[in-house]
């Protein structure tokens, strides 16, 4: 008989009036790995903390290890034995990974540390791994995959039942995704058991035993292995496909960005060029020079060699000194909570950078007034609004991506567009990175994992330890394998 680790009976949970969790059920045994696809947002935070503590509930029951620990009727608010791994740092950076993963952990009452005991310790865990890890490094100096592998270590160590692992291929290479799942498999084999929450089922069939579809706060479909097709789950999805041809590159004109065999930190003699209105990928299979491409462009970092040309003319450095033509703009990761002002209206929000067009617009409010009416037919009302924080999670990133729509630069640089976002919330920044595509804005996506990148680019660049390894046009992308991100639901 099958050990019950987890259970949630028809659990609703209604927060300032709003339901968070919706007629919410699912069971977890031992030994399993259980996905979780989120369509939309709703619910999804709500769940990994009610895993967490027992929260006041406005109906149903939740059970771990068949014990009732949480229900309508009392709620103790109590914490469960749950750990949580996503691309939240909870490891100490200055603290070694042996003092990470027996000292600070919950029981741990000893007085007195044994470096010498710890160590011996982690090598029984760490040799049946094949990880090279040693107990005497400082966390700060691991990798993103060794860096989560100490995490589930950790937890396994501490006796943790449950593992909750959240949306992680955008914090792990396609390559260290790979290896991360065959650690969760390992582990599972051993009893641990884990809910995998993810956006994609071709990230969770792979590794998980069963997998549940998350939408407006309920579970809406169960599937269970072995998973015969995925025409189940692109039945509730959107349509990511895109019949727009690609542009193409023309004599008489220039490139927009051209790298020539530029070295930057983790680059290694990286070229390409990007064209007006063109939509490129970067994926980056090793992890390793994103934030230098980003500090490049952003005029952060020079080039060790080679040369960087922005609008015909070589980059110069500095930033804020941006001539003509060479303009550029920058999303960031999560942009709706890390590139918004909250004590700035939402209009300002949106002028933030067109002052560098026309300095003329902090001292004209008749001309902020004008862009304001010309916005509100994009933006609605959420124009006018004073609290940005008033606005919803998707009125925020329309924010940031019409700021670069009236910016206009030649180019915008996008770190990881998807992080984090919901189907739902995908769909919709794939329309407006097409927006920007139609005011002649270039785009540069730069991810770890192409996923829904496919459904937009024209071109992707494989880049794997710092250089380009392979190059696909849109009419290649079918060349792609399904672990390598193709899907025909989305490239078509």
């Amino acid at each position: 008989m099958k050990e019950e680790i987890l259970r949630m009976d028809r659990v609703t949970r209604i927060v300032d009036g709003v339901t968070r969790l919706d007629n919410f059920s699912l069971h977890i045994f031992r030994g399993e790995i259980v996905g979780l696809l989120s369509m939309n947002d709703q619910g999804r935070d709500d769940l990994v903390e009610l895993l967490q503590q027992n929260l006041p509930l406005h109906y149903g029951f939740v059970y771990f290890g068949e014990r009732l620990v949480n229900s309508y009727q009392k709620s103790p608010m109590t914490e469960n034995r749950v750990s949580v791994i996503d691309r939240r740092r909870r490891l100490v950076d200055d603290l070694t990974v042996a003092d990470n993963v027996f000292v600070l952990r919950r029981g741990f009452k000893k007085y007195l540390v044994e470096p010498r005991v710890l160590r011996g310790q982690l090598a029984q865990f760490v040799g049946e791994l094949d990880l090279p890890i040693s107990a005497d490094e400082p966390v700060s100096e691991l990798s993103g995959y060794e860096r989560c592998a100490v995490e589930v270590l950790k937890a396994v160590i501490a006796g943790t039942r449950l593992i909750v692992v959240r949306e992680i291929s955008n914090v792990l290479s396609a390559a260290d995704l790979e290896r991360f799942q065959k650690l969760l498999r390992h582990y599972a084999g051993q009893g641990f058991s884990f809910l995998y929450i993810c956006a994609h089922h071709e990230e969770a069939f792979p590794v998980c035993d069963r997998v549940a579809v998350m939408e407006n706060g309920g579970i809406a479909l169960n599937l269970n292995r072995p998973f015969q097709n995925d025409e189940a789950i692109w039945r509730r999805s959107l349509d990511f496909s895109r019949p727009a041809g690609p542009p193409r590159e023309r004599a008489d004109r220039q490139p927009v960005v051209r790298l020539d065999r530029v070295t930057c930190g983790a680059m290694r003699a990286l070229s390409f060029s990007l064209w007006p209105g063109e939509c490129l990928t970067i994926l980056d299979r090793s992890n390793t020079i994103l934030t230098d491409l980003m500090a490049l462009m952003n005029r952060e970092r020079p080039p060790a060699s080679g040369m960087v040309q922005v609008g015909g003319a070589p980059l110069r450095p500095g930033r804020g000194r941006e001539k003509p033509g060479q303009e550029l703009g920058f999303i960031g990761e999560d942009p709706a909570h890390t590139m918004l002002f909250p004590e700035l209206s939402a209009l300002d929000n949106l002028c933030f950078l067109a002052d560098r067009r026309d300095g003329r617009l902090w001292r004209s409010p008749a001309l902020r007034r004008s862009i304001a009416r010309e916005y509100e037919r994009f933006l609605g009302g959420a124009v006018y609004e004073r609290d940005v924080g008033a606005l919803t999670h998707q009125q925020r990133y329309d924010l940031v991506y019409y700021r670069m729509h009236l910016y206009h630069p030649g180019a915008v640089f996008c770190m990881q567009p998807f992080l984090g976002a919901d189907m739902y919330l995908r769909h919709h920044i794939i329309g407006l990175l097409e927006m920007l595509r139609g005011r002649g804005v270039a785009t540069v996506l730069l991810s770890v994992n192409i996923s829904d990148s496919l459904s937009v680019a024209d071109r992707l660049l494989v880049v794997e330890q710092g250089r380009l390894v392979r190059e696909y046009r849109r009419e290649d992308f079918h060349t792609l394998s399904k672990q390598e991100g193709y899907d025909p639901h989305r490239t078509k």
